[in-house]
């Protein structure tokens, strides 16, 4: 009975598991983190931007107050910051990190 059963829900559910059609490749999709990256380092955080435009970064404790606020050309910067959880925003997206 049970395999019966088993076999009657596979065979209705068959019809649901369609294949993707048209799906993109990977390597046509453009990445926000080819252009900012967020890395933790000893003791803080290192902001680096790889496009031409200047971007500004925001960072924010875990209790929503903000601890920095900065633009950053192309380069990179270390931000020192005590241990802790942190929300870094930038116009390519949102990250959260934990430095420790």
């Amino acid at each position: 009975m049970k395999k019966l059963l088993l076999l009657l829900i596979l065979t209705l559910a068959a019809p649901a598991l369609r294949p993707v059609v048209n799906a993109a490749p990977m390597h046509n999709v453009e990445l926000a983190e080819q252009s900012v990256k967020v890395r933790v380092v000893h003791g803080g955080l290192e902001l680096t931007n790889n496009s031409d435009q200047t971007l500004h970064f925001q960072i924010y404790s875990i209790t929503g107050q903000m601890v920095k606020s900065l633009d950053l050309g192309n380069g990179s910067v270390t931000v020192d910051l005590p241990q802790g959880c942190y929300i870094v925003k930038h116009p390519k997206g949102t990250q959260k990190v934990v430095v420790r």
